[in-house]
């Protein structure tokens, strides 16, 4: 379910570059022992992990105060940014691969820091 919903936010990008991010994520939150994604939520965690394969992607900054596709986000998924935001940094200590994203043909990895 989560990633079916991650999914039909994703099909408004050209490409497959967040959709992919997306699989990454929810492949390594279900490979976690607690099951967290199990708990609470489902549409607020598959607005998390949206959110935070955006920002992977720099389409969201740190520090930016609503930006506009977090704020596309938040109503896709009937969430309210900040919830989402809360959520997205919860998802990020569950977390402990590396993403791999494919960008204009080349490999960019970005490091996620979390459970070792």
């Amino acid at each position: 379910m989560i990633r079916l919903r991650c999914d039909e936010f994703c099909e408004r990008f050209p490409d497959k570059t967040i959709a992919e991010c997306c699989t990454l994520i929810v492949k390594d939150l279900a490979s976690h022992p607690a099951s967290p994604q199990s708990r609470g939520d489902v549409t607020l965690w598959s607005a998390a992990i949206v959110y935070l394969a955006c920002q992977r992607r720099d389409l969201i900054r740190r520090g930016t105060a609503g930006s506009h596709i977090g704020k596309e986000i938040a109503f896709f998924f009937a969430t309210s940014l900040s919830s989402t935001r809360n959520k997205a940094s919860t998802l990020k200590m569950y977390l402990h691969t590396k993403d791999r994203v494919i960008e204009e043909g080349n490999t960019r990895e970005i490091v996620t820091l979390g459970r070792p």
